[in-house]
């Protein structure tokens, strides 16, 4: 699995023009990186101006992105306008830098593509690095938005939500095996310790995750006899495969 999973598609999607860039990282040998920060929430599908169709003030994608959160945390009435709040700002935010942004983008993309029929590959590097800054500058954006929104939470709420996410990767991990009482007992000892340990994360996007859940997993492998070992993929008996998201992926 990719440690830095990517989501869906931000507002960037939603300009024109994205054909162009579609295009040129097919062209490209060195593509255009997906205008996709790490773990983002959906963005409007219609047009950046879209507006929440929803009577909690997100989208409808938003509100889906966040429904098992705002489920498992009971979020009450003053952070839930807070998260609506958070979310609004980010999707002005992401709109309003690609609808400046986009268009340097393409323009970039053309001028690579041309260095790099003209065997220019310095030139080429160089603006491939202009176009890296400016989607980095979306996931550092996004970083900074999801830091505030876990911020909303409680330390409780906070280990709960992680628990659940936990719970729900090692369910899907281990779909193929049927734990025994013993065994089910040890793996919510691990998935609590390991949701208290993610929980002290300020930063819900921290690559350090990884390696965490990686610690329950290997213990969980332990944990195996012989006969549900070889129910599973050789590859997910090692640390740091997955059949599916980690958990903060989402």
């Amino acid at each position: 699995m990719n440690k830095f999973a990517l989501m869906t598609a931000i507002a960037a999607m939603v300009l024109t023009g994205l054909a162009t860039i579609a295009a040129a990282q097919d062209a490209s040998t060195q593509p255009v990186p997906s205008p996709v920060p790490t773990e983002v929430a959906p963005a409007p599908t219609a047009t950046p101006q879209t507006r929440p169709t929803s009577s909690a003030g997100m989208t409808k994608e938003e509100l889906s992105y966040y429904a098992d959160m705002i489920a498992q945390c009971k979020l009450t009435d003053e952070q839930m306008t807070k998260l609506q709040d958070t979310v609004a700002a980010r999707r002005e935010a992401t709109a309003d830098y690609w609808k400046e942004n986009q268009p340097k983008v393409a323009d970039l993309v053309t001028k690579k593509l041309a260095a790099q029929k003209a065997n220019e590959s310095k030139k080429a590097d160089d603006l491939q690095n202009e176009i890296n800054a400016i989607y980095d500058k979306t996931r550092q954006m996004h970083r900074e938005y999801e830091i505030q929104i876990v911020a909303i939470l409680t330390p409780q709420q906070r280990q709960a939500w992680e628990f659940a996410k936990l719970r729900k990767y090692i369910s899907q991990r281990y779909s193929r095996i049927a734990f025994t009482e013993e065994q089910e007992a040890k793996v919510k000892e691990f998935c609590d310790d390991t949701a208290k340990e993610l929980s002290q994360l300020a930063d819900p996007t921290d690559r350090s995750r990884d390696g965490i859940t990686d610690k329950a997993v290997q213990k969980i492998n332990e944990l195996l006899t012989p006969e549900q070992k070889k129910m599973l993929p050789r590859s997910l008996l090692s640390v740091g495969s997955a059949p599916a998201t980690k958990p903060g992926d989402n």
